[in-house]
């Protein structure tokens, strides 16, 4: 009977417990659906009788990334490919990394800190390290290497730098492939030694080829070059073979997408002018362009005073590197009509030793007229000229005579045309440049081109030229132009600090009175 009452009362209790119905319960082991209950066994809705996290309340708890400005001690350099930075957490308790630092950060050829942490990106799935390479040009991230495969295009591995990827320099300056010629750079890749920087530094870079032919089309984004990235082979078809991707729109700017044009050597090709001494043979010409081409060369005298930073320019007045190019002699190649390649001293097209024919003249792209030409300058740094509209033979003026550099031709009575109002084989320049107290503002005639390397005082293309007084002119090279003493100019040598003098000047050269 004792038993009896002590089980009533104990069922008593549990029915009394049953019977609670406080809402605010925190321990009740059997409630199906108790709305605050935070921690019950048995609870449906609290399968595993853990805390639901609550996002908001400033706390990272169980299931949060964090919470407010709680990350539960994380920071950016936990969170895989960071190097620090600050670390945020979004309204859903989710980490925010938009302002940790990659742990890369800089790309290929970027300005590094050799001391720094993490500071350059892997290329080609290899790693990169940040090599110094001076006090003035500082450090930069390149890509570690193995051998020339691994680098991409146009790099090659050098190994005396640490096995890093970095261009082939050629060139007599870098003791390598003549300017201008074929190259290798090694594991099976051919290209062609392009100048780069000054014809006096006599450097370039050996610039792999692609598999797009003269005439063909191309890609050349200066955005995104493909330097040191390994392509496809439908990337190497929009990649010139021996030659440089020319894109141009209707206002001469530069575009992307444009023409392959073969590289040359424009200097073995003026040379090849001299070869013709006798009248009576056939014209001899070592130009090797492909068809409806010809070489030009597009070296010339440096006259930017400040570099792309608006630094100083250590190059000022120096001629740049002689630059061949197989341009089209037809229009329709590239925008723009053809160009037909002279040689300045004796006006005759270096391809086919005749005399500068009369060019179509096209207006709003119609071809209207022939106008004759003669051989006048493209660019100051080469004795190679272009056949270039002039004025008509009974209307030239004379060797000797002013002129007006930026003349004009009329045609139809309404169409003004550029063109030169001298004779053949004379230009529209400054013609006592020694003597002017200003070159801007001194007199222009009709002088004769000479070429400046054949010597100043006893030069053959000057000889039984006379100034006012009888005294016989000099051949005066154009580098000595601009220059303030009319001397060449100078420079701070790169390497050792030094002052050096032009020793490649242009061998454009006029003849004009001496001091």
């Amino acid at each position: 009977m004792r038993t009896l009452f002590f089980l009533l009362g104990a069922l008593g209790l549990m029915a009394l417990a049953a019977c609670d119905d406080d809402p605010s319960e925190t321990n009740n082991t059997n409630n199906i659906n108790n709305i605050n209950n935070a921690n019950n066994v048995n609870n449906v809705n609290n399968v595993n009788n853990i805390s639901n996290p609550v996002c908001g309340n400033g706390v990272a708890e169980v299931g949060e990334d964090c919470d407010a400005t709680d990350f539960a001690g994380a920071a950016c350099e936990d969170l895989g490919n960071f190097s620090g930075g600050t670390l945020a957490c979004t309204p859903a308790c989710a980490f925010d990394t938009s302002g940790c630092d990659p742990l890369c950060a800089h790309a290929n050829w970027e300005a590094c800190d050799p001391l720094g942490a993490d500071q350059c990106c892997p290329s080609n799935d290899l790693p990169s390290e940040c090599f110094f390479i001076s006090a003035d040009a500082g450090a930069i991230c390149m890509q570690t290497c193995t051998d020339g495969a691994d680098c991409g295009y146009s790099l090659i591995c050098y190994g005396t730098i640490g096995d890093l990827c970095f261009p082939k320099y050629c060139g007599g300056g870098a003791d390598g492939t003549p300017l201008s010629q074929p190259c290798s750079l090694g594991t099976g890749r051919d290209g062609f030694c392009a100048g780069t920087g000054t014809a006096m530094d006599d450097t370039g870079i050996c610039l792999e080829d692609g598999l797009a032919q003269h005439g063909e089309a191309c890609f050349n984004d200066p955005e995104n070059s493909p330097m040191g990235r390994i392509l496809t082979e439908g990337e190497l078809g929009l990649i010139c073979d021996g030659g440089v991707c020319v894109g141009m729109d209707a206002e001469g700017n530069p575009t992307a997408d444009g023409t392959c044009l073969q590289l040359c050597d424009p200097v073995a090709v003026h040379d090849g002018v001299a070869l013709n001494t006798d009248p009576d043979q056939p014209w001899v010409t070592t130009d090797t362009c492909p068809e409806n081409s010809n070489c030009v060369n597009f070296s010339s005298i440096d006259t930017a005073q400040t570099d792309d930073n608006g630094d100083p320019n250590p190059d000022y007045l120096f001629r740049g590197a002689d630059m061949g190019l197989c341009y089209p002699t037809v229009t329709g190649v590239v925008t723009g009509a053809g160009v037909t390649s002279c040689d300045l001293l004796t006006g005759r097209s270096i391809r086919t030793g005749e005399a500068c024919a009369p060019m179509p003249l096209e207006i709003f792209g119609f071809p209207v007229t022939d106008i004759e030409t003669t051989c006048q300058i493209l660019t100051d740094g080469t004795l190679i000229g272009a056949c270039q509209p002039a004025e008509t033979v009974d209307n030239r003026a004379p060797l000797g005579e002013t002129c007006d550099p930026a003349y004009e031709r009329t045609l139809f009575y309404v169409v003004p045309v550029p063109a030169s109002p001298c004779n053949e084989g004379t230009l529209c320049l400054a013609a006592d440049p020694l003597h002017a107290a200003d070159l801007a503002t001194a007199e222009t005639r009709c002088v004769k081109p000479c070429n400046a390397t054949l010597g100043e005082t006893t030069n053959p293309d000057c000889s039984g030229l006379t100034d006012a007084g009888g005294e016989p002119l000099i051949c005066l090279t154009l580098s000595r132009y601009r220059t303030a003493d009319h001397l060449l100019p100078e420079r701070e040598n790169a390497q050792t600090g030094d002052p050096e003098t032009e020793a490649s000047p242009t061998p454009l050269g006029i003849c004009v009175p001496a001091l």
